[in-house]
């Protein structure tokens, strides 16, 4: 790898750039960067149940459940309101619009496709400007998932995930059925992870703070495996061997945020098998995650990019990101090739 031309767009702003941004990374900027990303979260969150239940609730613009629908609506309301409250960022606007947008479509009763698709397009817009983590540290362990599911989440969702445990009877609403195809396949691995951590409001799901983040990930991975029938990973597990390695969707990244239906519509029936057995193997995903170096250049674009567009609260964060979880992570390896270019590298960010 050619490791200079890999950094060299980001460092055409000159060290001094650089230097600045890092110093002047504050305690006031972490704590303004920690609400931001909670708020984004949020957002996120409210974005996926929309995708996902507007279709439910609303067909052919005739609202089949009266209830559903205003949550709907307040979901959009809130959308738009918590936008406004994060920091400035060159795509903010941008997001806005696409907010209102949605929040007319909901209120004129839009096809669900409609409502659904831009929930999407909006939800990652949030996640790439603000950047959200949506994906876990590691490949989790789905046989560890799956007796934390037996002991966690059975006695609401049922010993096999059909919504029908013990404690289900008489639940308003009642617990999610993971065997629901059409709903499985419209839901993300992110937006289970994000249930499974804030909760559903108004509802008895309640967040499940006092599991591990690790574990949380693992649940979402293993919860959103089991509405697939084991022909279809079988024939997941086919392809990918035979050459599915190569499709741009096999990292922790892109399992965490896509959902089957958006792998079926951009890459095909084939893709989405491919995806579906990741999903329960994702420890096959690691071979195609993106490099710490590239992790690290990629952030330093960003925080040019972020740098140049007056985004400065932005630009700190990104820089510092791709030092702190990119660079500082294969400063061993480096100095095994090349101590001098590892040195010189690290002075000009530091």
């Amino acid at each position: 790898m050619n490791t200079k031309r890999l950094f060299q767009p980001a460092f055409r702003m000159g060290a001094w750039v650089l230097v600045a941004l890092l110093v002047a990374f504050t305690v006031p900027v972490q704590a303004a960067s920690v609400d931001a990303t909670r708020t984004a979260r949020t957002i996120a969150h409210m974005l996926d149940y929309v995708g996902v239940d507007y279709p439910e609730f609303v067909r052919e613009g005739k609202v089949l459940d009266e209830a559903e629908y205003q949550e709907q609506l307040e979901f959009s309301v809130q959308v738009s309101e918590q936008l406004r409250k994060l920091p400035d960022h060159p795509a903010k606007a941008g997001l806005l619009r696409q907010a209102e947008t949605l929040r007319a479509y909901i209120a004129a009763r839009a096809p669900g496709e409609a409502v659904s698709g831009l929930a999407g397009e909006l939800r990652q817009g949030v996640i790439g400007a603000y950047q959200i983590a949506i994906a876990p540290k590691r490949a989790p362990n789905l046989r560890g998932a799956a007796r934390l599911y037996a002991s966690q989440c059975a006695s609401c969702h049922g010993v096999a995930g059909k919504g029908d445990g013990i404690l289900a009877k008489g639940m308003e609403p009642a617990p999610a059925d993971f065997h629901d195809v059409t709903r499985m396949r419209q839901r993300s691995v992110y937006g289970l992870y994000s249930t499974i951590s804030l909760g559903v409001t108004g509802t008895p799901m309640t967040g499940f703070t006092q599991l591990s983040e690790e574990d949380r990930w693992a649940l979402a991975f293993y919860v959103a495996s089991l509405a697939t029938p084991t022909d279809v990973t079988q024939k997941g597990a086919a392809i990918f061997a035979a050459g599915g390695k190569t499709l741009p969707f096999v990292n922790l990244r892109d399992l965490a945020i896509l959902t089957e239906n958006e792998v079926r519509s951009s890459h095909g029936e084939d893709a989405s098998m491919v995806f579906a057995w990741l999903r329960q193997n994702p420890g096959k995903a690691k071979i195609a995650a993106e490099s710490p170096l590239a992790f690290t250049g990629r952030h330093l674009d960003e925080s040019l990019a972020a740098y140049r567009a007056g985004d400065i609260s932005l630009a700190q964060r990104l820089a510092v990101t791709g030092y702190l979880e990119g660079f500082e992570l294969v400063e061993a390896s480096l100095d095994a090739s090349d101590r001098a270019l590892r040195q010189d590298i690290e002075t000009q960010m530091t």
